[in-house]
């Protein structure tokens, strides 16, 4: 009976030979150096500033080879003018000439997210529109403060690494003592924590 059955492929089994997981963003930029760039360990097609699938070599492919890509691509040659390569939003904020005002605005949100954290308050909170109008009319520069998603993608990470170098500090070349601790949190989800506190050696 065997004989007569016909095994179908598996369509996803397929799908993973196409796709190159090993192949890294910079590996792929080299096959296209003229036509791709990369920005923020995403690869883009630089005449159309999309994001392209450096995984797959046939998608990046196809892309350079459609239609509309030939014919952006055409416009930026015949304008004689080099093609706005698109940067991801770390990227362009960090390459900015720092001014008076831009210093201002990063340390009110390194300070709002400094204070977030250390109450424990979300950063979506931020989003908030009682918290908005607050910033607006009664915090001087309030309205320099960016929704949640850029204080996480610009500030949280920043923060983070500020107070993690000053707990090493703080505990450099003394003895500790790490205990963890297995809960749950509100919405049922177990999370670990750890707690490190300073020995005092007798």
């Amino acid at each position: 009976m065997d004989a007569f059955v016909v095994k179908t492929r598996d369509p996803k089994a397929n799908d993973k030979s196409k796709c190159s997981t090993k192949t890294t963003v910079m590996e792929r930029h080299a096959q296209f150096p003229k036509e791709t760039h990369v920005a923020g360990q995403k690869l883009f097609c630089t005449s159309c500033n999309l994001v392209l699938d450096h995984t797959r070599k046939s998608s990046v492919s196809s892309h350079l080879g459609s239609g509309k890509h030939k014919q952006k691509r055409d416009l930026t040659e015949k304008s004689n003018q080099p093609a706005k390569k698109q940067r991801v939003l770390t990227e362009s904020s960090s390459s900015v000439p720092s001014t008076i005002a831009s210093q201002e605005r990063n340390e009110l949100c390194m300070e709002w997210v400094a204070m977030l954290a250390a109450a424990n308050i979300p950063l979506s909170k931020t989003d908030h529109p009682a918290v908005r109008d607050f910033l607006h009319k009664k915090v001087v520069n309030g309205g320099a403060i960016p929704h949640r998603k850029q204080l996480q993608e610009c500030y949280l990470e920043r923060e983070y690494s500020k107070r993690k170098e000053e707990v090493k500090l703080l505990l450099k070349g003394k003895a500790v003592s790490i205990m963890t601790d297995e809960m749950s949190d509100d919405n049922g989800r177990w999370v670990k924590s750890y707690y490190h506190l300073q020995c005092n050696l007798i």
